[in-house]
């Protein structure tokens, strides 16, 4: 509150503008205390189509996180006799930057580059403390703060998608992400690939269908102190086929075809702290399949019939 929309789309231009935009008042209360702020944010799209073949779609928006009563107080708490969470008055609200480019051509070949930008990015840091512990020991524990963290994202897809012979539909997509988080001389970096690829046949009129896909993609998280990576790839196969007394069969079988480990890795390396742990979850899903058998009722009967004349 309050809130702005404008759009603006010139008669017989091949562009087009939305602005939007508007205030974020915030207030949370809890134990007799009241934290309030207010944010701006805002949006904009432009969209330009010069012919048929080729469009263009740029979409920015900007957007605010408020932390809570607990991550702003000024004092804290031991989680177990070796871990102490405190809160940082001087904690600010995260705010992020988002920009995306989209571009077809023909409506088969599309690109995306994105980015997301947060100057102040709100995340635990873990530093080392020492002092008398719940357990009644006097020593060393791990002390976890929250902290403004500068934030970076930013990627390219490239894509493809195109029916031949009017029964083979082709569809695939490759691209990289990277992830960069920094606080003081704290950093981590990461930059992984993705993949896909669908193949898909169907015959309408024998009612069958088969689907070929493989996917290759790695979920990264980072932190200034944390970093997760690994790849993973899956093949599967679906076939379908639908009968003329309205029943019909389905197929899905996960194939035990892997290019990657499919590990994971988790290392995180702090003053306090240092660690690294592995898992794999790859052969629990190798040679699944589902099997499903399903009969249509009918689907209605027509109940009114319009005819309309035109002279």
């Amino acid at each position: 509150f309050p809130e702005l929309d404008v759009y603006f789309n010139p008669d017989g231009s091949a562009w087009s503008m939305s602005l939007k935009g508007g205030v974020l008042l915030y207030q949370n209360s809890a134990d007799g205390k009241t934290y309030r702020d207010a944010n701006p944010w805002g949006g904009l799209q432009v969209a330009f189509n010069p012919s048929n073949k080729i469009s263009l779609r740029f979409n920015y928006e900007s957007g605010n996180m408020q932390p809570s009563l607990f991550q702003i107080e000024n004092y804290g708490a031991f989680t177990d006799s070796l871990e102490y969470q405190c809160g940082n008055p001087a904690l600010k609200p995260g705010f992020m930057h988002s920009l995306n480019l989209y571009t077809t051509i023909n409506r088969i070949i599309s690109f995306r580059l994105w980015a997301n930008i947060a100057p102040t990015d709100m995340r635990t840091f873990m530093s080392a403390g020492y002092g008398l512990r719940p357990d009644g020991i006097e020593g060393p524990f791990v002390r976890y703060d929250w902290i403004n963290s500068r934030r970076s994202e930013w990627g390219l897809t490239a894509s493809f998608n195109r029916i031949f012979f009017n029964a083979l539909q082709v569809n695939c997509s490759a691209g990289f992400t990277q992830y960069y988080q920094r606080y003081k001389e704290s950093s981590n970096r990461r930059t992984y690939a993705f993949g896909s690829m669908f193949l898909k046949y169907f015959n309408q009129p024998k009612g069958i269908t088969a689907a070929l896909m493989y996917d290759l993609g790695g979920n990264s998280g980072v932190t200034p102190q944390y970093v997760n990576y690994g790849y993973y790839d899956s093949f599967a196969l679906f076939i379908a086929k639908e009968f003329r007394s309205k029943w019909g069969m389905q197929l899905s079988y996960y194939l035990p075809v892997h290019f990657t480990n499919c590990e994971r890795t988790t290392v995180f390396n702090s003053d306090p702290l240092v660690g690294r742990a592995w898992n794999n979850n790859a052969l629990r899903s190798d040679n699944s399949f589902v099997l499903t058998v399903y009969y249509q009722f009918s689907g209605g009967k027509q109940v009114r019939s319009l005819n309309h004349y035109e002279k």
